[in-house]
């Protein structure tokens, strides 16, 4: 059976157990109601190719708005939740014929900071005007570098963003006010900077599955080595990361793992996911962890969802579903609204799913019929 009828994303917007995504297998908004397991098609986006795969990185919620975080899409998305219509904003200095413009991105109010990884740029999306305010980090103090300048390694603490650059032991301080810069290096070698976080102290994630503790006031450092390896993967050994009180989670993207540090009690455990088949279209093992509640929520490379919880110290696991078309249909059915699916047809018939489903589309009662072919 084709990957690509498999309904995979990275990072989604959760709002209680209501999670929103755009997918990366195909063109598609979605949104996914977790008690219920009910997956529900809002849109396709019209920006682009319909088969465009990547098109977005990261799903955030604002009030009744959805902003998506542009990486193979060369605008930015805004959904509205209420009027259900989609917007786009040009990213004023995208170059033709590039992509990975953007993975990260930070929330405080209603301003999203889109974090360079192939842009030059911070961008500031104000998603009450769509006003793009655009910060130009890069200009004078990395003027021989190369993107990429950040995959995913950001932290906002008041009016300062932290940049960890992907391939070089350092951090960046941009003051947003002053507009200034100033260099951080870090005592350790982590092979660059795959994610920040700040938990008390600021959290550092290696390519190289080292982790650091910053303490800020003090300016100290302290590293922990969290996986052996000899290897450095592009992606680095950790590729996403969720912290629940003194869990820090961390995916690996080599292996269907996921580890779990006590940021307190320095304890080290990981857990091993069922699935050892790595697909020939994503290339790592687990692209997405997110927490719903006091659990994690994991979805690995073919779309199998796994769900973490912490019980009494030892973090148990157990797989919920696979997210795939079939589950995506059966629950169209039920929806009557008649513009979501004729766009949901347009999106299948665009990515050649046409070749193992046949969609009748019932025009009277503005629903569609799908029967998988044998």
């Amino acid at each position: 059976m084709s990957l690509y009828k498999n309904i995979v994303y990275y990072k989604p917007a959760v709002c209680d157990k209501n999670v929103w995504f755009s997918s990366i297998t195909f063109n598609g908004l979605f949104h996914m109601d977790v008690d219920n397991d009910i997956l529900e098609y809002l849109a396709p986006f019209s920006i682009e190719n319909l088969c465009e795969t990547n098109m977005f990185s990261m799903t955030i919620k604002i009030s009744n708005y959805l902003v998506c975080v542009p990486f193979v899409a060369s605008k930015i998305a805004i959904y509205n939740l209420i009027s259900e219509e989609c917007e786009y904003l040009d990213l004023p200095h995208a170059s033709v014929g590039c992509s990975s413009f953007f993975y990260q991105a930070l929330v405080e109010g209603d301003s999203v900071f889109l974090i360079p990884c192939r842009y030059k740029y911070i961008v500031e999306v104000k998603t009450k005007s769509k006003e793009l305010i655009e910060y130009d980090v890069f200009d004078e103090l990395l003027k021989q570098s190369e993107p990429p300048y950040v995959y995913k390694g950001a932290c906002k603490i008041a009016d300062k963003i932290y940049l960890g650059l992907s391939y070089e032991n350092k951090l960046l301080e941009y003051n947003l006010k002053q507009r200034n810069i100033k260099e951080i290096l870090l005592p350790y070698d982590i092979n660059g900077v795959t994610d920040i976080f700040y938990n008390e102290n600021m959290w550092i994630v290696g390519r190289c599955g080292k982790l650091i503790e910053y303490e800020m006031d003090g300016e100290h450092f302290k590293e922990y080595v969290l996986a052996e390896t000899t290897e450095t993967l592009h992606y680095g050994i950790f590729f996403e990361s969720v912290i629940i009180g003194s869990n820090l989670y961390l995916s690996r993207s080599d292996v269907p793992e996921i580890v779990v540090f006590d940021m307190k009690e320095n304890t080290l455990q990981s857990v091993r996911l069922h699935n050892e088949k790595k697909s020939s279209l994503l290339p790592v093992c687990i692209p997405t962890i997110y927490q719903v509640g006091n659990d994690v929520h994991a979805i690995d490379d073919v779309g199998v969802e796994y769900v973490l919880r912490d019980v009494g110290g030892v973090v148990t696991i157990y797989e919920k579903k696979k997210l795939t078309i079939d589950v995506l249909l059966s629950n169209l059915k039920k929806d009557r609204r008649k513009h979501n699916l004729l766009g949901m047809a347009a999106s299948i018939q665009s990515i050649g799913l046409d070749e193992f489903i046949e969609g009748v589309v019932d025009n009277s009662l503005g629903c569609m019929l799908f029967e998988e072919n044998g």
